[in-house]
């Protein structure tokens, strides 16, 4: 008889970012897990309280005084503050329940705060997944929180302690977990570390003309798609310059960022386009997917890439960056090319102006698709390491 396990997860998403894939995976994990019988609970900052925003802006005071009394810089004070407040939740939470198995970790930032605010060690087996390409140094920086080099120093020396405590550590894709052992410094990855990426989408598709008309959005247009929330790893500036190009050749065509309110930055950068960019927030991926004509992503530092996926799964003609673990998860189910404005131009251009290579990458990405793992079997991979570790 399998083991039940009593697991609580904890995030650090807040309100509107369990729309996007990272949020939306971590709800499914846990349906599936509450499925096949264990129980789970999921503490991430949506359910915030008055009170603990108020601890989190007396937790970044008394941060911001220790960063000027060590000569430190500011900058990842907001980061490390809100992480630290999570793991205070969830130790109340580990106390009122002393039931829980295992405590899973969705961020190195938030492993960190829990190795320092838990010495006092007890019976919870310490789960961390990594979701980021690399170190949350590394990647923290490629998402703009300007680390500079002391504050590397220090989060890189935390996150190898932390991580070397952890009873198991789970990593989206071989990528993920080769740049890790490279930044972390390592000789190879430790035994306890796995790479175990996620399901394949199964969501429902509409037809193409009745997803328009449902998102009110214009027939006649070729319609661009990426998805992701608006920040700098996604390389939007990149996305917005190449479809200005486009429009150059195609004067119908538009771009929809599904990813919530643009920067200003973005902004002015979209303002000469006609039709200008369509900055949305929603959670409804399938059918915008099912609108497009074609799917783009510009990052190049993808850890794996779920928006990626689930344009694959939909058969939307897909451009993707080659970078990161695009080039392992994706493989042939899209056109990769090189993250630059210009190669993501041409790429599309070519998709767009020739039908056939359109419906070629169609074929491809159900065939790639359909070749990655079930969220069902995924999870049970995932409970059994657990049971194991």
């Amino acid at each position: 008889m399998i083991k039940k396990l009593d697991i609580l997860i904890v995030s650090r998403e807040r309100k509107g970012d369990e729309i996007f894939g990272l949020g939306r995976a971590i709800r499914r994990i846990r349906d599936e897990m509450i499925h096949l019988g264990h129980s789970v609970s999921l503490l991430d900052a949506c359910s915030w309280s008055e009170d603990d925003f108020n601890h989190e802006t007396k937790m970044r005071r008394r941060l911001y005084w220790l960063a000027k009394c060590l000569h430190l810089s500011n900058d990842p004070i907001p980061a490390l503050a809100e992480r630290i407040i999570q793991v205070l939740r969830a130790k109340q939470l580990i106390n009122k329940n002393p039931e829980f198995t295992h405590i899973w970790l969705q961020d190195s930032l938030i492993a960190i705060a829990y190795h320092w605010l838990n010495r006092k060690r007890n019976n919870i087996k310490i789960v961390v997944s990594v979701h980021g390409l690399g170190s949350s140094a590394q990647s923290g920086n490629l998402d703009g929180l300007k680390l500079d080099d002391r504050w590397m120093r220090i989060i890189l020396w935390a996150e190898r302690r932390a991580l070397k405590h952890a009873n198991l550590v789970l990593l989206p894709s071989e990528a993920a977990r080769s740049h890790l052992v490279r930044d972390l410094g390592l000789a190879k990855p430790p035994k306890h570390w796995y790479v175990l990426g996620h399901g394949r989408p199964d969501f429902t598709l509409s037809q193409r003309k009745h997803a328009r008309a449902t998102l009110h959005l214009n027939h006649s247009e070729v319609l661009v798609l990426a998805i992701g929330r608006v920040a700098p790893v996604k390389r939007y500036d990149l996305v917005i310059t190449a479809v200005a190009q486009l429009q150059q050749v195609y004067p119908n065509i538009r771009l929809i960022i599904l990813g919530g309110t643009p920067t200003q930055d973005l902004t002015s950068l979209a303002e000469t386009m006609n039709p200008q960019p369509l900055f949305i927030r929603s959670g409804n991926v399938p059918d915008f997917l099912a609108a497009a004509d074609l799917y783009v992503s510009a990052s190049a530092v993808e850890s794996y890439g779920l928006a990626n996926v689930e344009a694959l799964y939909a058969g939307v003609p897909s451009v993707v960056a080659a970078g990161g673990a695009s080039i392992e998860i994706v493989e042939r189910g899209a056109l990769l090319c090189a993250p630059t404005a210009q190669a993501l131009a041409e790429a599309m251009h070519l998709i767009l102006a020739h039908n056939s290579l359109s419906n070629r990458f169609t074929e491809l990405a159900a065939s790639r698709c359909s070749e990655l793992p079930l969220w069902h079997d995924v999870t049970k991979q995932q409970i059994k390491l657990m049971l194991e570790s």
